[in-house]
């Protein structure tokens, strides 16, 4: 059992024993309800700092117009810009993962 389940378990408790007279349980069982939001992300600003540059990456790879470019190690990239008649290049070399969002 997780430990939303073991929350969701003592919440219905609570509310069990809130309902048949046993004490005024209003106070936990709001608390034990902020508790499992707070485990499931409801109502929680995402902290992008949290996630591995991996996670974030194999997310945002799933997004569309977002394609990905992957160098093995022996292999080697350039990429290329240009601006009116000003032209800049990068290489790259791999191994690397490279995404291109045309978002």
């Amino acid at each position: 059992m997780n430990r939303v389940d073991l929350l969701n378990s003592h919440l219905n408790n609570l509310i069990k024993l809130n309902s048949d007279g046993h004490g005024d349980y209003s106070d936990e069982i709001q608390n034990t309800i902020k508790e499992i939001n707070n485990e499931l992300g409801i109502g929680t600003e995402a902290i992008l700092g949290s996630y591995t540059n991996k996670e974030l990456h194999n997310e945002l790879n799933k997004r569309t117009n977002v394609f990905e470019v992957v160098l093995d190690l022996e292999q080697e990239a350039v990429l290329g810009k240009v601006v009116g008649d000003e032209e800049e290049s990068t290489s790259i070399k791999g191994p690397a993962r490279i995404l291109i969002n045309q978002d």
